[in-house]
């Protein structure tokens, strides 16, 4: 796998990794002070935030003019719910860095206007941005965020349902030991028209994913593989994940 114009960056360690991957975000928090941002929530990336976070603290970064959007959230859920995509950020990085709450965009799944959520996030991106780095992780069916298999590349922000495999892995952030069966995301065409895109990926129960999403374009049947059509990915990779790559 050597795919055109990206770069491949495999960690002997989960905490190499992250130590590399939040370096990767802080560099370019660095070099786009005020871009806006839209990071996965998720076990993979979450070592990382906290070295970012400590990172921009011991190094005095600005963030104050930074903006985000989020990724994805559970229906039902917001971030005042434990297992929230919101309140995993909140924790890690919105808190920890006095991000002000009008510098971020974030889906309230449990509004009872859903499509009005979808719109919000789309106009967000839309005066703000392009994205100028969306940090993602890679589902266990080739998911970018909520966008299952089969979801269309032009796609905007919308609502998902999600596959048994998505809800399945998706119990480990709940106690009651369930998962919502639905997801509101933003789309593949705000992915793809982000200028950066770096994802990471963990584990040897990942490996099988990864092999197959970026060996080869399998878009739409693995939406991981659009990635290997954007112009500036970066995918990072510990030793058990990065197995036949």
């Amino acid at each position: 796998m050597k795919p055109r114009n990206h770069s491949i960056e495999v960690s002997a360690t989960y905490e190499d990794l992250s130590e590399r991957a939040a370096a990767a975000i802080f560099e370019v928090m660095r070099s786009a002070p005020r871009g806006l941002y839209c990071l996965a929530a998720g076990d993979t990336p979450r070592r990382a935030y906290r070295l970012l976070a400590r990172r921009v603290l011991d190094e005095g970064l600005n963030v104050s003019e930074m903006r985000f959007v989020g990724l994805d959230e559970w229906i039902g859920l917001d971030g005042h719910d434990r297992g929230s995509c919101r309140a995993l950020l909140n924790e890690l990085l919105f808190g920890p860095l006095g991000i002000r709450m009008d510098r971020i965009a974030f889906f309230d799944a449990k509004s009872a206007d859903l499509p009005g959520e979808c719109r919000k996030i789309d106009e967000w991106i839309a005066d703000w941005g392009p994205i100028d780095l969306v940090v993602l992780g890679i589902g266990m069916n080739g998911h970018l965020g909520f966008n299952e298999p089969g979801t269309r590349a032009e796609t905007l922000s919308h609502a998902m349902d999600l596959e048994e495999v998505t809800q399945s892995v998706g119990t480990k952030y709940f106690d009651s030991g369930t998962a919502p069966a639905g997801g509101l995301t933003i789309g593949l065409g705000q992915i793809m028209g982000a200028k950066r895109a770096l994802l990471m990926a963990s584990g040897e129960g990942k490996a099988g994913i990864v092999r197959r999403a970026f060996s080869s374009d399998s878009f739409p049947e693995i939406p991981a593989s659009i990635l290997l059509r954007h112009p500036r990915f970066s995918l990072l990779l510990d030793a058990a994940a990065a197995t036949g790559v």
